[in-house]
């Protein structure tokens, strides 16, 4: 059977999934091809789209697990050993953002250990978090995990930019990948917003449209799973008329309501270079002898100057100079305020 009629069968039992098994194994899709954008179902031209292809999360996948799973069983599903590895890291790398933002602290440090298997680059930095005792100190070490981070977004995204490496820390000179002026960096940065009643800032995935059909992929890769560009196959259209995929009969009408109240929760944070530097902020103010702060600022500042002419928030500048000032005048002889800034 073709990969991609494969695909369809498993969107199928996704769709209609009574048992955490039964999800798992319906998300478990390999591309049936990678295109570039350029491609228009041509066969693809570039190297990158020829590469081995591995399971990735498509689209009524990805619409389900930001929408409708709540982090209990977005946690469950992230350590199950019926993921494949690529898919493993993915949910692991997201499940521990949206932990870390909404506070659920407990259930980040017991997603850490899987983490730092699974994207050793990270493992410093969760470790760091793990060793902080209050809440202060967490809000700052996952404040400072993000900065380092940027790839990392509590959402799952159609593109998939920093999840081979994750992202590397931006400690040098150079700009690196992580901060080019993009949506991927993190969320809610750049990009047109697109409000709706459940998201009335329209920040995150909420932003897109929730009537079929859904967008394009806008990466570089893009994914041809089971249908051509996305969710425009016929079965995608009568399985899902409604507008896109709603809560399987796996989740009980609890597990729906709490998933809703965390969308709202995390739909409503502030753009992540606002929130990130803002915490950075208050922990330097607290606490100015902690050796991290040099260094903390310098992201701080790097996060925000690098968004000031297209950030979504007014107050994006004056975060910008306070960031640098503080670094400039309580650590001017620290190798971070020598640092220019990406």
């Amino acid at each position: 059977m073709p990969r991609s009629a494969q695909n369809l069968f498993l969107a199928l039992q996704f769709a209609d999934a009574s048992t955490l098994p039964e999800l798992l194994r319906g998300m478990n899709r390999v591309p049936a091809m990678l295109a570039d954008r350029s491609s228009n179902g041509d066969p693809p031209m570039c190297s990158s789209c020829t590469a081995p292809v591995k399971p990735r999360l498509d689209t009524d996948v990805r619409f389900l697990l930001n929408r409708w799973t709540p982090f209990s069983l977005l946690a469950q599903m992230a350590t199950s050993p019926q993921l494949p590895a690529r898919l493993h890291r993915e949910m692991l790398l997201t499940a521990w953002a949206r932990a870390a933002l909404l506070h659920r602290y407990g259930l980040a440090e017991k997603l850490a250990p899987a983490l730092a298997a699974a994207a050793p680059s990270l493992r410093s930095s969760l470790s760091a978090f793990q060793s902080a005792r209050t809440p202060p100190a967490q809000h700052f070490a996952a404040a400072l995990t993000f900065l380092l981070f940027p790839g990392m977004n509590p959402y799952f995204l159609s593109r998939t930019p920093y999840f081979t490496n994750v992202s590397p820390p931006i400690d040098k000179l150079e700009v690196s990948p992580g901060w080019e002026v993009n949506a991927s960096n993190w969320w809610g940065v750049v990009g047109s917003k697109c409000t709706t009643a459940e998201n009335p800032q329209g920040r995150g995935p909420s932003a897109w449209p929730l009537s079929f059909p859904w967008p394009l992929p806008d990466h570089q890769a893009m994914v041809w799973s089971s249908f051509g560009y996305q969710a425009y196959h016929p079965i995608f259209a009568l399985l899902y008329s409604r507008g896109g995929p709603e809560p399987p009969p796996l989740l009980t009408s609890a597990q729906v309501a709490q998933a809703k109240q965390e969308w709202l929760q995390l739909t409503s944070l502030p753009p992540a270079q606002n929130l990130l530097a803002s915490e950075v902020l208050g922990w330097v103010r607290a606490h100015p002898t902690d050796p991290r702060d040099p260094h903390a600022l310098w992201l701080a500042a790097a996060a925000t100057g690098k968004y000031m002419a297209e950030g979504p928030d007014q107050t994006t500048p004056q975060i910008h100079e306070q960031a640098l000032h503080m670094l400039k005048t309580r650590y001017p002889d620290s190798t971070w305020a020598q640092t220019r800034l990406p």
